[in-house]
């Protein structure tokens, strides 16, 4: 054989201890060290920078291990510097030497790939727990824009009622003297209404933001799972029939107002 085919020769015996069911016993030892033998006739060297090659193969398929390959080498190259003094099987140095370079070459070989794809994963690592902590720290801006939109709208929402609260409350008051106290009543009413619902309006646009339902607004809406806008229309039920009890009211007053004016001849 020549130099190439010998070293084809020898990528295919270091495949074949690779696999995974192949094992160096005393009863296969003397057909190894004879094939082992035949490969370096002739004052063969093998190539180093084939062994990069022939690991990298064996790295990559699931029916070959590295581990096995070290063991497998380890046995020969005991077996062959024994053999060499006990003087069986006309091992030379020669062939030892040539082994030991092997067995040193294909440990190297796979030290370096080893540590390699160590420090690929440990770069993996790194690269996913700083994924995962940039993924938390954008949340966590989420959250705090969120918040400070909440904050400023709660503000708003007290602001803007308080301030319209006011104006209605001091207009009501200025006339109180003007109006009777149905129609007194009547506007109250509907300025409530009116700031409730406004104020309700800007707490669920807050709500929305923050991507979180109202929270319900008594015991019984709690126990019972209710929505607030059950609530909601519950309270603006419940003014406008303060309205229509007012109108009512009025209305009765009007009536008995205009019945004595007529019994009294006004």
């Amino acid at each position: 054989m020549n130099v190439r085919d010998k070293q084809q020769a020898l990528q295919e015996f270091l495949l074949k201890l690779a696999r995974l069911d192949t094992d160096v016993t005393e009863k296969n030892l003397e057909q190894y060290i004879f094939t082992l033998q035949d490969i370096y006739a002739d004052d063969f060297r093998h190539l180093y920078s084939g062994m990069f090659g022939v690991i990298t193969r064996i790295d990559a398929d699931n029916d070959l291990d590295k581990a096995k390959l070290q063991g497998n080498i380890q046995i020969l190259y005991e077996s062959v510097v024994r053999w060499r003094d006990e003087g069986r099987g006309h091992v030379t140095q020669e062939l030892c030497d040539k082994l030991e370079k092997l067995y040193d070459h294909v440990n190297l070989e796979i030290s370096r790939i080893s540590y390699t794809q160590e420090i690929a994963q440990r770069m993996e690592d790194k690269n996913r727990k700083s994924g995962e902590e940039i993924k938390l720290l954008s949340e966590k801006a989420a959250n705090m824009q969120k918040d400070y939109i909440t904050i400023l709208g709660i503000f708003s929402s007290i602001v803007i009622t308080f301030v319209a609260g006011m104006v209605f409350s001091s207009s009501i008051l200025n006339n109180i003297d003007k109006v009777s106290i149905y129609r007194l009543t009547f506007v109250i009413i509907l300025i409530a209404m009116m700031l409730f619902n406004l104020l309700n309006l800007l707490l669920d646009f807050i709500a929305k933001v923050n991507m979180k339902p109202l929270a319900v607004a008594s015991k019984i809406s709690d126990k019972k799972k209710e929505p607030q806008r059950s609530t909601i229309a519950g309270i603006n039920l419940f003014l406008f029939f303060m309205m229509i009890v007012d109108l009512a009211l009025w209305a009765l007053y009007w009536y008995r107002a205009t019945s004595f004016n007529t019994f009294t001849g006004y």
